[in-house]
């Protein structure tokens, strides 16, 4: 008496994924990320970037400000959260620390100027 069981694995509908930059990783497991869209104007025919802001569920909470992000569209998580992080694509290389902003203070035509180190 052997029982053949079918290994029926059920197909999931294709998930969305868009590539956008973190705006915001102040909330708990949570980011903002900023996705760019440039599309023609559909009466004048100009290239136009539109942003559209997404709520991304960050388990480990990996991403920082200034990353490039992958993110899949997924269950809802929360009234706002539909997205969940797959990646991080690209670093941000800021100098943004874990302690604040670190700056330098240029000496430009006889006053200081605060500048970001790079």
């Amino acid at each position: 008496m052997a029982e053949i069981i079918n290994d029926v694995k059920t197909e999931r509908g294709q998930r969305k994924e868009r590539i956008g930059e973190v705006i915001s990783n102040k909330m708990t497991k949570t980011i903002i990320v900023r996705v760019e869209r440039r599309f023609p104007h559909p009466r004048y025919k100009k290239v136009v970037t539109g942003y559209s802001k997404f709520y991304a569920h960050d388990e480990k909470s990996e991403a920082k400000v200034g990353d490039r992000v992958r993110i899949r569209e997924t269950r809802p998580l929360s009234k706002t959260k539909n997205w969940r992080l797959v990646e991080v694509v690209e670093r941000n290389i800021d100098c943004r620390s874990g302690y604040g902003l670190i700056t330098q203070l240029i000496y430009v035509t006889g006053t200081f100027h605060s500048r970001c180190g790079r």
